[in-house]
């Protein structure tokens, strides 16, 4: 009995030996944003303006399209006047190491983009802001449709015609239950390489028994 339960054992060991060596592994990391941390002031004017703006979308009424505004106008000042303490403190201390990898993470923004100077000269840091204010450039500069083709710009006719193209139902389903059973092939045979790596480690532990 204690020869079969070494022996069971073994084969154990073996068999997870092989999964191990053999059978992939897959590890999901989840990855969280890193975001900057503001004092809880500026975290609270934050989460009344999402309030405000989720009424604002829902109701729409010029009373909350003013109080939207006018938090978004304090979260911004909030922020500005955190950066601007923040730089301040730094300066202050006078360290020279700290004082260059601010600047560097100021310069290059981790999403890409720097902060911007809107049309009145203030400082923009959030996402949302320079998102806005891009969107708002980039459309002043854009050629508006005046509605007049010009016939003498358009590319020559051609009078070729193309040949039409028709999608059955039963050539889909081809289709689908080809791509099917290719998948299937390789998973067989990936199975099948993996039990003959197994079946070569059981014999050579066999042969050693």
């Amino acid at each position: 009995m204690q020869y079969s339960i070494a022996y069971v054992g073994q084969i154990c060991r073996i068999v997870t030996a092989g999964f191990e060596l053999y059978v992939p592994k897959t590890v999901r990391v989840k990855r969280k944003a890193s975001r900057p941390y503001y004092p809880k002031s500026v975290r609270t004017l934050q989460s009344k303006k999402l309030e405000c703006w989720r009424l604002l979308r829902n109701f729409r009424t010029p009373k909350l399209a003013a109080k939207y505004a006018g938090l978004t106008q304090k979260c911004s000042d909030a922020i500005q006047n955190f950066h601007l303490h923040l730089e301040n403190r730094l300066i202050e201390k006078g360290n020279l190491g700290n004082f260059y990898k601010y600047a560097n993470k100021k310069l290059n923004g981790s999403n890409g983009i720097a902060p911007l100077r809107d049309k009145d000269g203030r400082i923009v840091n959030s996402n949302s802001e320079k998102a806005s204010l891009l969107n708002e450039y980039f459309s002043s500069v854009f050629t508006r449709d005046n509605g007049v083709i010009d016939e003498a710009r358009l590319p020559q006719r051609v009078e070729q015609q193309m040949a039409a193209v028709f999608f059955t139902p039963e050539a889909v389903q081809k289709s689908i239950r080809d791509s099917s059973q290719t998948a299937l092939l390789a998973r067989m045979a990936y199975l099948l390489y993996s039990l003959r790596m197994l079946l070569v480690l059981f014999v050579s532990s066999v042969s050693y028994f």
